[in-house]
């Protein structure tokens, strides 16, 4: 993994902890979180 594709894994989790919060607090829907966490998790796997 080079270091641009290290870094954007990093971006993903930090953007992953956000939309955690921002659920727990009730800012976005549980629709919102799903379809955005989902979006991650596909990118996160294309990349390693």
């Amino acid at each position: 993994m080079d270091r641009i594709q290290k870094d954007l894994m990093e971006l993903c989790f930090s953007f992953m902890s956000l939309l955690d919060k921002l659920k727990k607090i009730n800012l976005i829907s549980e629709a919102e979180y799903e379809a955005l966490i989902k979006l991650k998790r596909d990118f996160t796997s294309k990349i390693k």
